[in-house]
């Protein structure tokens, strides 16, 4: 029902059909039939729907029908997976981490290093790539919440150990200070860091502050740094309601308020027009979007 309803608060279908469609292919991956999702989406109408005004009204039905169509054309087919130099490396990369060989991993890191792979590319091709499959994984079933989160725990303390060659590969300093935050609740924060990492090497000075930033201390630091952006990251359409919020706290206070905010996540990538929705002055979907923005 909370993915429902945000959806509507948002005014966002996109939002709610993304998400059936993820229910839908886990509900499969599962072995659960789909008539189980059907009945509860029914079930989510039938107890929201007399407390809509007449345009929400109007704009759940909608959604209700568009998903319902969704869920009778069964599992979502396997796309095509995009050109990736390292994928080899990315398989087995992944089947270390998901066998606990967190050692190993790493040495396989280390072997790419002095090959001369660079941190971007390994961000990309390699982390990125992996934590992307063990969540398709996860999403049918094959492995665990426990060993995704042991995946990313183990990607994240590797990406530490590349630290000094982010900061050894930096460009000159841009005179541009950015600060990196996850919206209050939001709990998946790899992503914004990866993209923090990649604007310090491009000579930008960012400070990431990780998952579930209050947001007054977020201004306070931004104000303190003389930032000329935030960057704020919200993964699940029930944490965008939070996000409006909190761009709207930092538009409103003189400190912050001429302090852009760029906003990403997987929320945006399926509304190109969500960011607009939340009060933001950019949606980006990767770091490129950031520079070209910012005027890198």
């Amino acid at each position: 029902m909370a993915f429902f309803v945000h959806s509507l608060v948002m005014e966002s279908p996109p939002l709610f059909l993304d998400y059936v469609k993820w229910a839908r292919d886990l509900f499969a991956g599962l072995k659960i039939p789909l008539g189980c999702l059907e009945a509860s989406l029914r079930s989510t109408w039938e107890g929201v729907s007399p407390l809509l005004d007449e345009r929400s009204h109007r704009m759940g039905l909608s959604m209700l029908h568009a998903v319902l169509d969704v869920l009778s054309g069964g599992p979502s087919p396997q796309d095509q997976p995009p050109p990736n130099p390292l994928r080899e490396e990315m398989e087995l990369y992944t089947s270390l981490l998901l066998e606990a060989r967190r050692d190993q991993a790493l040495g396989l890191v280390n072997r790419l290093v002095s090959r001369g792979v660079g941190v971007r590319d390994l961000y990309v091709y390699l982390f990125q790539e992996a934590l992307h499959r063990v969540g398709v994984l996860w999403q049918a079933g094959v492995v665990s919440v426990a060993q995704e989160h042991y995946f990313t725990a183990s990607t994240q303390l590797i990406m530490s150990y590349l630290y000094p060659l982010v900061f050894k590969a930096a460009r000159s300093p841009r005179g541009i200070t950015l600060v990196g935050a996850c919206v209050s609740g939001e709990l998946h924060e790899i992503g914004i860091r990866m993209v923090c990492d990649l604007l310090e090497m491009d000579g930008y000075d960012t400070h990431y502050l990780g998952a579930n930033t209050p947001v007054q201390d977020l201004i306070r630091y931004a104000h303190q740094r003389g930032a000329s952006a935030v960057l704020l990251s919200a993964t699940l359409g029930i944490h965008l309601v939070p996000l409006r919020e909190m761009v709207r706290a930092i538009k409103e206070d003189p400190r912050t308020g001429d302090v852009k905010v760029i906003v990403g996540g997987r929320p945006f990538s399926m509304d190109p027009e969500l960011w607009r929705k939340v009060g933001a002055d950019l949606g980006a979907r990767w770091v490129d979007d950031v520079e070209a923005f910012l005027g890198g």
